[in-house]
């Protein structure tokens, strides 16, 4: 097991104490536009697994295999946890994981001499081809393009 999914399940085990303790408040909520009132310890427990699972997705993108992934070990199906995920972040997971492993391809671009396949694997990309293409759709450039722009303004600035 690795260290990445002994993490996201030790979030999911605590996610399933806290809702058995039934720690969280009983303040009503009201589910917005269906009017009834929903105990707090049926909404605030998939707000903190949404909140959880969108931690794990950032401190690892390359960890996140596909939807299922992320449904299994949120134990729900993947249509309900796309539902909940939607709600709760505004972005499809998968949307979601995408631009967290844009974010970690642009922090590895701009702090390391890393080559573009390692960036690439390591942000979770299939591979350089898969890397370059998705960067250049989301950022305009290419991530070579953009490492090159960066290094020529630091040296116009310097």
């Amino acid at each position: 097991m690795t260290t990445t999914t002994s993490y996201l399940d030790f979030l999911l085990d605590l996610h399933a104490l806290l809702h058995r303790q039934r720690i969280a408040t009983s303040v009503p909520f009201v589910w917005a536009g269906l009017g009834e009132d929903v105990a707090s310890d049926e909404v605030l427990p998939l707000r903190m697994l949404v909140g959880d699972i969108v931690t794990f997705i950032d401190e690892h993108p390359g960890a996140v295999e596909d939807l299922d992934f992320l449904s299994d070990h949120a134990h729900r199906s993947k249509y309900h946890f796309a539902r909940i995920f939607r709600e709760e972040t505004g972005m499809a997971p998968w949307a979601y994981v995408q631009e967290a492993r844009l974010r970690k391809a642009k922090e590895l671009l701009e702090t390391t001499d890393l080559s573009l396949t390692e960036i690439a694997l390591e942000a979770g990309f299939y591979d350089q081809s898969h890397f370059s293409r998705t960067f250049k759709q989301a950022e305009g450039t290419t991530p070579g393009q953009y490492r090159k722009d960066l290094q020529e303004r630091d040296e116009h600035d310097a």
